[in-house]
């Protein structure tokens, strides 16, 4: 009988202002990104507390740590409620202030907080049993959060794919073939991210939208077909002559450009691809 009641209300302790929750448990699923090093206890509980893409670390009885990068997550991972004598300890990563009093009286998130997207994921409990719900946008995708949607708040999930030389449609269906939508920008933090920080061996890339602008580095009115994106920040920079002549949109570096759109670039070999992070989960 008291093996039983340890099993399902196994002892909790808090520290570091109770952002981490530690209970008698062993994580038993499976991730392949896990990693393995081996730490004392408080220093691997510190550890994950201070890197903010981790949201769990386990530690076993042989003084191994294993923490896992929510960001690099693809399955639901699952903790078991275990004993002291086991051996494994389990550390969350909680939005709580206060230490719950016992297991099955915890309630508490995990913060994705990449690129300020700040997103709320709950983790789903039972008494002896608590799952986190796989990263729907897991590296090397990238979350941004869309606050000004006509619709509300929203977050989009994006990623650059390198490809062969290709023109708008192409790309566009290139998206398309692997169940993304060809995706627009919204400014120059999500630009930055698909170039990969500005650099210039990036080469060009297609994003959604087109253009009537006339004029170099003004506001340009830009239409989008993705769906989510809406308006746009980034200024549109002109052909070496100061005229925009063309209406569909690639990125270089950190500069927005117009280009033909039924033309092959020779040096645009990506595209940029994205999803809404409401829309149903898929598998990565």
């Amino acid at each position: 009988m008291l093996l039983l009641i340890l099993l399902l209300i196994p002892t909790v302790s808090c520290e570091y202002e109770a952002s981490m929750v530690k209970i008698y448990g062993k994580v038993v699923t499976e991730v392949d990104t896990v990693v393995k090093v081996l730490k004392d206890e408080d220093t691997c509980t510190n550890d994950c507390l201070e890197d903010s893409t981790c949201a769990l670390a386990q530690m076993d009885s042989d003084g191994y740590c294993y923490s896992y990068n929510y960001s690099q997550i693809t399955v639901d991972v699952r903790v078991n409620a275990g004993t002291q004598a086991a051996g494994f300890v389990v550390a969350f990563k909680t939005n709580q202030i206060t230490c719950p009093a016992k297991f099955t009286t915890m309630g508490f998130s995990y913060y994705d907080l990449r690129n300020n997207a700040n997103i709320q994921y709950d983790w789903e409990g039972t008494d002896s049993i608590w799952t986190l719900p796989k990263n729907p946008c897991p590296a090397p995708w990238g979350p941004f959060r869309r606050p000004d949607h006509s619709e509300g708040p929203m977050v989009i999930c994006i990623q650059r794919f390198v490809t062969e030389a290709m023109d708008l449609t192409a790309a566009s269906q290139y998206c398309t073939d692997k169940g993304y939508r060809f995706t627009g920008v919204v400014n120059a933090e999500e630009l930055k991210f698909l170039m990969g920080d500005g650099g210039t061996e990036v080469g060009e890339i297609w994003i959604d939208g087109v253009t009537t602008s006339t004029s170099d580095y003004e506001k340009a009115n830009y239409t989008f077909s993705d769906g989510y994106t809406e308006t746009a920040e980034m200024q549109l920079k002109a052909n070496s002559k100061g005229v925009v002549n063309s209406m569909c949109l690639y990125a270089y570096s950190e500069t927005i450009f117009a280009a033909k759109c039924d033309g092959v670039r020779n040096d645009n070999k990506g595209v940029a691809c994205g999803f809404a992070i409401n829309q149903p989960s898929r598998a990565f």
